[in-house]
């Protein structure tokens, strides 16, 4: 891509490395595993490219055909297109960066200046460090391996054999048959503390974590008191349900703060920017007609 291109001759930027070498000295994953070579990596993923970029992929060796559509698969750009007003700016945050298919293309489009991306499940972690830098990225996306949730301390992660399928447990969870692996977990409002990220540089947050949504924003008050920054959030009941904090605990959450919502599902009826108080009864269809979840952008108007 033409931008991407364009984006290797801003790696000169002295801010640039000044902000890479303080996230180095934060994030021992992210040093680490700076380390790993390509034909290490490749014993357990695959590199194909997608739209001209080079992109990492863990490999999954239970399903062929679930591999071949993860290949396939491309980059959200219709929600991006969808929530550009609001999403641009200094900063974004990237919970649940997954492999990069939401934090490279926004780099890449020019979006955001720096974008820090929280991912806890090593395998997906380990990819989306090299989809940054062979993208030629370093120093404008900051991956660290992170679990952000309500409290901070080690936290229970359930593996899935698809790279978009890991979930944290809450406490007293039964995982069953998955595996199970404990990873350093955040409060959102300790991460950006720890990261040292100036809460006034921060425009745009998307969270989008197998149900975890309402556990993070119970630990994010300080960025919720924030005004300015807009917020998407993934929105499936029977994710949140089985968190422990089900959808009606985000609705409260989201309503003291915020004062109107977008949804971003493309079947989505009624007015395109509504009222937060509408949103409970906007998103009743969630989970019974039009899909089993959808995605909301939310933020607080100006003057309020």
């Amino acid at each position: 891509m033409a931008r991407a291109t364009a984006l290797r001759g801003r790696q000169a930027d002295s801010l640039v490395h000044a902000r890479e070498k303080s996230f180095i000295r934060v994030s021992s994953s992210y040093k680490a595993q700076l380390s790993v070579e390509s034909s290490e990596l490749s014993e357990r993923a695959e590199r194909v490219d997608i739209v001209g970029l080079s992109f990492w992929i863990p490999r999954m060796s239970d399903d062929a055909s679930r591999m071949e559509k993860a290949k396939s698969q491309g980059f959200p750009f219709r929600t991006i297109l969808q929530t550009r007003e609001l999403a641009s700016g200094a900063v974004m945050l990237d919970i649940g960066a997954n492999l990069g298919r939401t934090s490279i293309p926004r780099a890449v489009l020019g979006d955001f200046q720096f974008i820090y991306a929280a991912e806890p499940d090593l395998a997906n972690y380990e990819c989306l460090v090299r989809n940054v830098s062979d993208n030629h990225l370093r120093g404008r996306i900051f991956p660290d391996h992170a679990a952000i949730g309500s409290r901070d301390g080690d936290t229970k992660l359930m593996r899935s054999p698809y790279s978009g399928g890991h979930r944290l447990l809450s406490e007293g969870a039964e995982p069953g048959s998955r595996e199970v692996v404990t990873v350093p977990g955040y409060t959102l409002d300790s991460w950006v503390k720890r990261l040292s990220i100036d809460l006034n540089e921060i425009a745009f947050v998307k969270i989008d974590t197998q149900g975890w949504e309402a556990h993070i924003l119970s630990g994010a008050t300080s960025l919720l008191r924030q005004a300015h920054i807009a917020w998407q959030l993934e929105i499936d009941p029977a994710h949140l349900e089985s968190s422990g904090q089900p959808l009606s605990d985000l609705f409260e959450i989201v309503e003291r703060y915020m004062t109107h919502f977008i949804d971003l599902n493309s079947s989505a009826e009624g007015d395109r920017v509504r009222e937060i108080g509408e949103l409970m009864s906007a998103l009743e269809y969630v989970g019974k007609t039009n899909g089993p979840k959808t995605d909301i952008l939310v933020y607080r108007s100006t003057g309020d």
